[in-house]
C-alpha cells in the first residue's frame, strides 16, 4: 500500500515509507521520485544516489575494505538522514496527534519535545546541522584509519617479515598481549595511530618506504582524504577551528586560523567519496603487491549498497 508524504501529503512510489522522506526542503526541486505525487520529499535513496554516486570496485575488496565501505554506506545514510531530519521536524511535529499513540509513544514524544524545545533555545538549526556533519566526516575518517589498521594487522600477520620497526619491545608487553596475533594487532594500531597524528602524508611514506607500495599522491581524492584527516583532527583537538597546523598540512589559502571550519552536507559526501576511492587505491596496491587475498572476481554480496 502506498503511503502519504508526511510533508506535502502527495503519494509516494510503491515501497516508499514516510519516513524515508525525510529531507530538507531545498532539495526538492533537484530531484522527484519516479511514480510519485510527492513534489517536496525526494526520499533520502533518491538523494543518496544523487549527491553519493559510489561505484561497484573493479576487483573484489579485500576483507577490510568490505568492512570499511560498509561502514561508510551506514554513515552516509545516518549522516543524510540526521541532518536532513532536524530540518524538516518541525513541520512535520504540528501534525502528530498525542491522542493517537499509545501511553509509551506519548511519553517518548514529551521526551522529544522538552529536548527539541532545548534546542531551539540554545542552538540554531546551522548548530545541530554543523553536529552532525562533524559527526559523519569525523566517523568516515576514523572508519577509514580503522581500516588502514585491519590492513596492516593483516599484512603483519601473513607477512611477518614486514613487520619491521626501530621500536623495542619488551617481554612484559608481548606477554600483556596474550597472543600473537593480539600483539600484532596492538602493533598495528600503534603504528596507524602514530602515523595518523603526521597526517595521510606520512601513512603514505611509510606505504611507499617501508613496504614498497605506490600511491597516487596526486589525485583530487587524495588531496581532499589529506584535507579530512586534517579536518576530524581540528574537530577532535580543537573544536572544530582552523588551526595554524592545519593551514600549513592543508594549504588553504582561503582561511584563517581561529575561525570554524565550514562544513556542508555536500564537503561530508565529498569526503566519504574521496576516502572511498583513496582506500580502492590502497587496497589494489596491497593486493597486487603482497596478493594477501584471492580477489580475482567481484562479487554481488562483497559491498552493500553499490
Amino acid at each position: 500500500m502506498r503511503e502519504h508524504c508526511p510533508n506535502c501529503g502527495g503519494l509516494l512510489a510503491e515501497g516508499v515509507s514516510a519516513t524515508s522522506v525525510l529531507l530538507p526542503l531545498e532539495v526538492a526541486p533537484v530531484i522527484v521520485l519516479k511514480g510519485s505525487d510527492c513534489r517536496c520529499g525526494p526520499g533520502v535513496q533518491a538523494l543518496r544516489d544523487t549527491v553519493f554516486p559510489f561505484s561497484k570496485p573493479q576487483r573484489k575488496p579485500s576483507p577490510p575494505l568490505s568492512s570499511f565501505l560498509q561502514r561508510l554506506y551506514m554513515h552516509t545514510n545516518h549522516g543524510l538522514i540526521l541532518s536532513s531530519s532536524l530540518s524538516i521536524l518541525p513541520i512535520i511535529r504540528p501534525r502528530v496527534n498525542p491522542h493517537d499513540l499509545s501511553q509509551g509513544d506519548q511519553e517518548v514524544l514529551n521526551m522529544f519535545d522538552e529536548a527539541w524545545q532545548y534546542l531551539r533555545e540554545k542552538f540554531t538549526p546551522g548548530d545541530v546541522a554543523a553536529l552532525s556533519y562533524e559527526v559523519w566526516v569525523t566517523r568516515d575518517v576514523d572508519s577509514f584509519e580503522f581500516y588502514l589498521t585491519e590492513l596492516l594487522r593483516e599484512l603483519f600477520v601473513q607477512r611477518p617479515e614486514t613487520l619491521r620497526s626501530s621500536d623495542s619491545v619488551t617481554v612484559r608487553e608481548v606477554l600483556e598481549a596474550g597472543t600473537l596475533d593480539a600483539f600484532i594487532k596492538e602493533v598495528a594500531e600503534k603504528k596507524v595511530l602514530t602515523l595518523a597524528f603526521g597526517g595521510l602524508r606520512s601513512i603514505t611514506d611509510y606505504l611507499e618506504r617501508q613496504l614498497g607500495l605506490s600511491i597516487d599522491r596526486t589525485t583530487p581524492s587524495f588531496t581532499l582524504s589529506t584535507e579530512a584527516i586534517e579536518v576530524r583532527n581540528i574537530i577532535a583537538h580543537n573544536a572544530g577551528l582552523v588551526s595554524d597546523l592545519f593551514l600549513r598540512r592543508t594549504g588553504r589559502a582561503d582561511l584563517k586560523a581561529g575561525v570554524k571550519f565550514p562544513l556542508s552536507v555536500d564537503y561530508a559526501a565529498s569526503v566519504s567519496k574521496a576516502l572511498f576511492n583513496l582506500s580502492l587505491t590502497i587496497d589494489s596496491a596491497f593486493i597486487t603487491h603482497f596478493k594477501l587475498w584471492d580477489t580475482s572476481q567481484v562479487s554481488s554480496d562483497d559491498v552493500q549498497g553499490s
